[in-house]
């Protein structure tokens, strides 16, 4: 019978039994805000598709403060990027972009001069053909370090996990890693992190592996048995 984990499983070509667990290392506010913005873009989008010359990115730099979007400031938001789109994007040509968030934000504070600051927008065209509106969302760059209160998270998430898969009975045990969110920090970086852990911590945990789109990379862990043997 399974456990408190994500997946039991079995390898088709060694019949071994397997037991995995699926994280990243997103704070759960920042998926929030993610959330919140994902659903007003997500309308954004429909409503734009079918009306734009060709095929558009929406790329949105999503801030790690919650932006007021309540019902006034919803309206608001979705309003002034819906006439920047319609006013910038038939103008542009193919790979060229520009960056939307100044516009936004003199729209919004037209209207509400106590408007809070808009997210950071920009727009790239993909494409003559069809109309579609694609949207893509980054927060900066991968932490190269994870440090002071992002470790503490790790470190937390890892003793969790290891408690789910203390319950996997003699199966070989997996932590995946989703590349996601507000830290992306890459496999030599969580390789580190698992370094300055104490072993107790990680003790059901045979495999660890991080997934970004369609790469993934093992992480090595500190005295495996199980990676010594690959």
């Amino acid at each position: 019978m399974q456990g408190n984990y994500d997946f039991d499983c079995t390898d088709e070509a060694s019949g071994k039994q397997l037991a995995i667990e699926i994280t990243n290392l997103t704070e759960e506010t920042i998926e929030q805000i993610d959330k919140a913005l994902w659903h007003l873009l997500v309308q954004v989008r429909d409503e734009a598709s079918g009306r734009l010359p060709g095929t558009f990115t929406l790329e949105i730099d999503v801030p790690k403060q919650p932006l007021p979007l309540k019902q006034g400031g919803k309206k608001l938001l979705k309003e002034a990027l819906n006439d920047c789109l319609c006013k910038r994007a038939p103008k542009l040509k193919i790979k060229q972009e520009v960056d939307l968030t100044p516009q936004i934000d003199r729209w919004m504070r037209r209207i509400s001069p106590e408007a809070f600051k808009a997210p950071s927008l920009g727009l790239k065209k993909f494409d003559d053909e069809g109309s579609h509106l694609v949207i893509e969302s980054w927060r900066g760059a991968p932490k190269m370090k994870l440090e002071g209160k992002d470790f503490e998270r790790f470190q937390e998430q890892v003793r969790h996990k290891n408690g789910q898969l203390s319950q996997a009975e003699g199966r070989e045990t997996f932590l995946i890693i989703v590349a996601e969110g507000s830290i992306w920090a890459d496999a030599s970086t969580i390789g580190d992190a698992f370094k300055r852990l104490d072993s107790p911590d990680y003790c059901h945990i045979d495999h660890v592996y991080r997934i970004e789109g369609s790469s993934i990379e093992r992480i090595p862990l500190p005295q495996n048995s199980f990676a010594d043997q690959e």
